[in-house]
């Protein structure tokens, strides 16, 4: 999902919303992006035997303990009183697609076309996962409207506390 948000995300970003300077090629986005560029040193590191001290160990699982809480402070510090009840229509379509369509569909596809139950059930975990918040620094970047955004991942967010449960009963 993160592939398809680098790319096709900033291309509608891009179109719906202002940016200055030149168009900006999705694709070098996508390899630029720091997870994507992080993955590439891990993988080329992997293939010569090199050990890594226990310090760099220990600050980067400090350093990956505070992923979760700056995202929700972030998005918290983004969020407009009012925003959810003033976007509730929208926000509860976007929620039902992200969380209860999607892994609907990917349930369909998934026994269609996968013969592993277990793939099936990965498949419909990962297309109901909530809103995340790279749309938000996205939507900021092309100036979109970040309320919605904001809002949209806090409601995806807590929604998919029921919703994911429910769609992996479902998927079996």
């Amino acid at each position: 999902t993160v592939a398809a948000l680098l790319c096709g995300g900033v291309l509608v970003a891009q179109h719906m919303g202002e940016h200055d300077g030149p168009a900006i090629n999705p694709f070098r986005e996508a390899l630029m992006f720091p997870a994507v560029v992080a993955l590439f040193v891990a993988l080329a590191v992997r293939q010569f035997p090199v050990e890594i001290p226990t310090l760099v160990s220990n600050g980067l699982e400090s350093l990956a303990s505070l992923v979760v809480p700056l995202i929700m402070i972030s998005v918290g510090l983004s969020l407009r009183p009012g925003a959810i009840r003033e976007h509730a229509v929208p926000l509860s379509l976007l929620a039902g697609v992200r969380l209860v369509a999607a892994p609907l569909v990917a349930l369909l596809l998934g026994r269609a076309f996968l013969t592993d139950p277990d793939v099936v059930r990965l498949v419909v975990l990962e297309a109901g996962m909530p809103s995340m918040m790279l749309s938000l620094v996205i939507g900021a970047r092309f100036k979109l409207e970040t309320d919605f955004i904001a809002s949209a991942i806090l409601v995806t967010t807590v929604a998919s506390i029921v919703s994911i449960p429910l769609m992996q009963v479902v998927a079996g």
